[in-house]
């Protein structure tokens, strides 16, 4: 009988071994954990949502991944606002390539 108990809590020491280093390899390295189920996300920045145990690994359609705890909340940013924060740039890349023209024209 005891046998039996020893073996079993070896199995559950080994499962929640391996539940742990997964999260932790997921968390640290911003990776996608490897017990998970895959969410294909159809429009929208977000490709697709990997849910782990303990975490969501959630990647975006640039590329990008960023991995949360089950417990965080996080809203994945809205397509139009990436759109918003591309034109921002290249607005403020312009007003440089301005400015510069305009330093130029007053050293003429």
């Amino acid at each position: 009988m005891k046998e039996g108990i020893k073996v079993l809590l070896i199995i559950f020491v080994v499962l929640v071994i391996s539940v742990l280093a997964d999260t932790i390899q997921a968390k640290v390295f911003d990776n996608n954990p490897l017990l998970k189920i895959r969410y294909n996300r159809d429009g929208g920045n977000v490709d697709f949502v990997d849910k782990g145990i303990l975490v969501y690994t959630y990647v975006f359609t640039d590329g990008r991944k960023v991995t949360v705890f089950r417990w965080e909340k996080y809203s994945p940013p809205l397509e139009e606002s990436l759109d918003s924060q591309d034109n921002n740039n290249i607005e403020s890349e312009n007003k440089v390539s301005l400015n510069i023209n305009v330093v130029i024209d007053k050293l003429l």
